[in-house]
Formats: structure tokens, sequence, C-alpha cells
């Protein structure tokens, strides 16, 4: 009705080559930004790395025998440290062997725990505090 049509002027000025070669160049783009993604480890995992992290503390303790595993705190910290992606785990167990010693059970479990999570491949450096808990005596 207002006399517009694919036969004006404006799609007669256009270039051959711009179609695919625009198509060219967006595809390359999409594929480029796909490769970056999936090649980099998103922070959206590391609740995941978490999850795993506190189940595998709990089989080392319990593999252990010398403790029962109370609760196990894992987070990633906030300020990044150079070099180094850093898992925090905050172990609390209950003395079950009592012929060792809290201080031997602590550091026993801090190594197990620590080789361990190193063995999973996390790419993390794991921080660890074992904390030795003991039941009061009976009455």
């Amino acid at each position: 009705m207002y006399g517009i049509s694919a036969q004006g002027a404006r799609y007669k000025r256009g270039k051959a080559w711009a179609f695919p070669a625009i198509l060219i160049v967006t595809v390359g783009a999409i594929a480029s930004l796909l490769t970056w993604q999936f090649s980099n480890l998103p922070d959206l995992q590391r609740s995941s790395i978490t999850q795993r992290a506190t189940a595998d503390i709990k089989t080392v303790v319990d593999e252990s025998g010398l403790a029962e595993l109370v609760e196990a705190n894992v987070r990633f910290t906030r300020p990044d440290i150079q070099g180094q992606n850093t898992l925090l785990a905050t172990v609390y167990v209950q003395q079950q062997n009592t012929s060792q010693s809290p201080e031997a059970i602590q550091a026993q479990l801090t190594q197990d725990i620590q080789t361990y999570l190193l063995s999973q491949d996390f790419n993390v450096t794991p921080l660890v505090n074992v904390t030795v808990l003991q039941a009061p005596e009976s009455l």
C-alpha cells in the first residue's frame, strides 16, 4: 500500500559478500565464547565441591577409627590468596579411642583429611582445622 517492497533501492546497495562474512564472524564468536566458557572451572561448582569434600571428610574420619564426626563445615574463603583456591574445613570430632591423646588424634586426622582432599583432584588448597571434643564424664 505504501510502495515498500524487497526490490527497493536500499536492498540493491548492499554487498553480496556481507551476509556470509557476518555469518562466519558470528558463528566464530559464538564458538570461541563456548570454548572459553567450558574450558574454565565455573565458580558455581564450588557448592558441589564443598558437598563432596564434606562427604570425603566423613569417610576419612569414619575409616580412621579414632573419632566420630560431630560436624564438618567446608567452604571457600572470600579473600583470594595469590596462587591458590583455598578450601577451609572446620571439623569437630568426638574422641572414641582413649588410648591416644586429643592432640595426636587432631594431628593424624588433619593430615589424613588434607592428604585425601588433595588426592581427589579438586584443584584446591585444603586448610583443615580439627577440634577433638570429649564427652563429659559420667557421674
